[in-house]
């Protein structure tokens, strides 16, 4: 099979994009959440540092301790804690709650991109290592570019 072609690459550019954004997207609720909150916006703000933390502490912490597993299980499981944290900061209706749902999807969106840059690699093949990655984390290349990975 040529790996240049591998639509895998693509998918998994996507599920990044897809749980990169959250911290933008949350971050333009802020003044939504602070009235329904009832809390300052400077105090809504914590909660991008929360995800912020969540990611940066919970990356290296998450991809060492799933380092041994099947790697499309580990993706597969980060998306769905991903979307547990979206699913519970959509249905939450405390200050609290939207914490916790934020340091679930900073860790899973930590081990997400761990995993798929790692996943690039190992699918790219030695010669297009860098192709790959960029690829995952600039939110994939459209397929007529994937020849460019040869």
């Amino acid at each position: 099979m040529d790996r240049a072609m591998d639509g895998r690459l693509f998918w998994l550019a996507v599920g990044a994009f897809a749980t990169s954004t959250m911290a933008f997207v949350f971050a333009g609720l802020l003044p939504l959440i602070a009235a329904a909150t009832g809390v300052t916006m400077a105090e809504a703000g914590r909660l991008v540092t929360v995800y912020a933390l969540s990611y940066a502490i919970g990356t290296p912490v998450l991809a060492t301790l799933a380092g041994a597993a099947d790697r499309r299980r580990v993706l597969v499981a980060a998306l769905l804690l991903f979307l547990a944290g979206v699913a519970a900061a959509g249905t939450s209706r405390s200050f609290l709650g939207l914490g916790l749902a934020q340091v679930a999807m900073g860790a899973a969106a930590g081990l997400f991109a761990a995993t798929a840059q790692a996943t690039a690699v190992a699918i790219a093949g030695i010669e297009h290592r860098a192709r790959a990655v960029s690829a995952v984390v600039g939110g994939g290349l459209p397929p007529e570019k994937w020849s460019s990975l040869k």
